[in-house]
């Protein structure tokens, strides 16, 4: 038996992709994660999403998240990554962040500083850098001596039959004030 304890993670926003992809895997693997606290705008949303993954503790605001029991951050909100994700690793807590990584390269830069400073991991959501298509291509790049275009061909099936196998959980419409601000950072 090791003596290796689950990593405690904390994650930020119970949207679809929360619930479909990292909450199911990371309740698929109890040795190595822990989901120890779920943040999201919408008290209503987070207090649903964590019942039903057993998630402890509820919270609205990722800064006080942040300062409760977690040792990596999931940063799955929609909008700027850059501010929790640097607030984070300047607290030691190693960082993923769904894609876009940030809204700017001025604040990517930042995001990765801030994770070098502190000594801890950033990754960004980029899951078709394990793709076998995409290491075919990566591979196959390499063999043009004279790159001016390439094409590029992929299938992407749609999202929604993949997405309503799984009960979705939607809360209510946040407040227009909220919606606003969201905006304005993102701009």
């Amino acid at each position: 038996m090791s003596d290796v304890q689950p990593i405690r993670v904390g994650v930020i926003g119970a949207g679809l992709i929360s619930q479909v992809m990292h909450l199911q895997h990371l309740r698929e693997m109890p040795e190595l994660f822990t989901t120890t606290a779920l943040c999201d705008l919408s008290l209503d949303t987070a207090t649903e999403v964590a019942s039903r993954f057993g998630i402890p503790n509820v919270y609205t605001d990722w800064a006080e998240m942040l300062k409760g029991p977690v040792d990596a951050v999931l940063v799955l909100s929609s909008g700027c990554h850059a501010e929790p994700a640097i607030a984070a690793a300047n607290l030691g807590k190693h960082v993923f962040v769904e894609k876009p990584m940030a809204f700017s390269v001025a604040s990517g830069i930042a995001m990765r500083d801030a994770a070098k400073k502190s000594k801890v991991q950033l990754m960004v959501a980029y899951p078709k850098r394990y793709d076998p298509a995409f290491e075919r291509f990566c591979e196959e790049v390499n063999t043009v001596t004279d790159p001016r275009m390439l094409r590029v061909t992929t299938f992407e099936s749609p999202i929604a039959p993949y997405v309503s196998q799984y009960p979705l959980y939607k809360g209510p419409a946040l407040p227009e004030a909220t919606i606003q601000r969201l905006n304005e950072e993102s701009h």
